[in-house]
């Protein structure tokens, strides 16, 4: 069973990793990215601290790079997020494997205090399950100028194959 759950987890962050190299694909050249995540040493960030790159063709392919090299851990979003902030986002992506917690997402400081510098980020998430209904997190994004989106990760792997023949079977994976 641990082994399946594993694997499930493989298959979500695999999910997330693909939609957050399309967001990375999407930015304009006058954009600018920095990436943070939660991995088994805590909250990492690329390119480190408070700096950002310019979105530029190579840059965004170091942001692939690093998007697929990362080691994903369970880390609070709360964590993640407020390490993220220190780069004065306007946006913020929230990728999340599994359903997202109110309670972590209440504790966020996410600026709008109204000093001339202070930006006001826009919070969106995507998450690849979430347990229905959760009108509240609907509510959450939509206060904080932000999306929310489920990828659906199939449970499990399919077999599918041409007739009974087991040399032609394949493992057909989910995008």
């Amino acid at each position: 069973e641990l082994g399946v759950a594993i694997a499930a987890a493989r298959r979500e962050w695999a999910a997330l990793a693909d939609h957050a190299a399309e967001l990375i694909e999407d930015l304009s050249g006058s954009q600018r990215i920095a990436l943070v995540a939660g991995s088994e040493n805590g909250v990492e960030a690329w390119p480190g601290g408070s700096q950002t790159l310019v979105a530029s063709s190579e840059q965004k392919i170091r942001a692939f790079d690093r998007v697929r090299s990362l080691s994903v851990a369970a880390a609070d979003p709360a964590d993640v997020v407020q390490a993220a902030m220190a780069t004065k986002p306007d946006a913020i992506w929230l990728l999340v494997t599994g359903d997202v917690d109110l309670k972590s997402l209440t504790q966020l400081d996410l600026g709008g205090s109204g000093e001339p510098d202070d930006v006001i980020t826009s919070v969106n998430i995507v998450t690849t399950r979430t347990a229905a209904p959760r009108l509240w997190l609907a509510d959450w994004v939509a206060q904080h100028h932000g999306s929310v989106s489920v990828i659906e990760v199939e449970a499990e792997p399919r077999l599918a194959g041409h007739g009974a023949g087991a040399h032609n079977a394949r493992l057909m994976m989910p995008k």
